[in-house]
């Protein structure tokens, strides 16, 4: 865990992914605002975007910034997946981390996959990839993948240990 925590503290950009593993529909409502402060304890002065599959809207009652959360599932979330796209194109040249916190098989055409490859790609990059049943990552991303079978509000407690 203090290894992952070097790693997240010493990225340029940050790109957090969050899935099922953080929704309503798996998480009580206090156990939800619990981990989205984590988040956010993390997330201060760094220059990150989020990413999310969650409908529920939970992450927009949160102190995390508007414009750097993209929830392409919501409705009327068109510039949002534009400014998550000129966020991407920035990241080429510096340190990435990309943190996927929960993210199955419901939607991996938006999130799973494309992380996937974003990392065979940007090859200053650090995966992370956090879930109960499904943190498989593939080979070849070899030692700049790291694989957690863990739920992630559980992850993201245990790093709250580090700050």
């Amino acid at each position: 865990m203090e290894a992952i925590y070097e790693d997240i503290l010493n990225a340029e950009m940050l790109l957090i992914g969050i899935g099922e593993e953080i929704s309503e529909q798996k998480c009580e409502k206090e156990d939800l605002r619990k981990t989205y402060s984590i988040l956010e304890k993390l997330l201060k002065g760094k220059n990150y975007f989020i990413l999310t599959s969650n409908t529920e809207g939970a992450i927009h009652n949160t102190k995390l910034i508007p414009m750097l959360i993209a929830a392409p599932c919501e409705e009327n979330s068109e510039s949002q997946w534009q400014s998550y796209m000129n966020w991407i194109s920035c990241t080429l040249g510096h340190s990435l981390v990309i943190l996927e916190l929960g993210e199955g098989f419901k939607n991996p055409q938006m999130m799973r996959w494309p992380f996937e490859r974003m990392a065979m790609v940007h090859q200053k990059s650090k995966f992370i990839r956090v879930h109960e049943k499904f943190p498989q990552i593939p080979k070849e991303l070899g030692d700049r993948a790291v694989s957690i079978k863990m739920n992630s509000k559980d992850f993201l407690k245990e790093l709250e240990q580090q700050l």
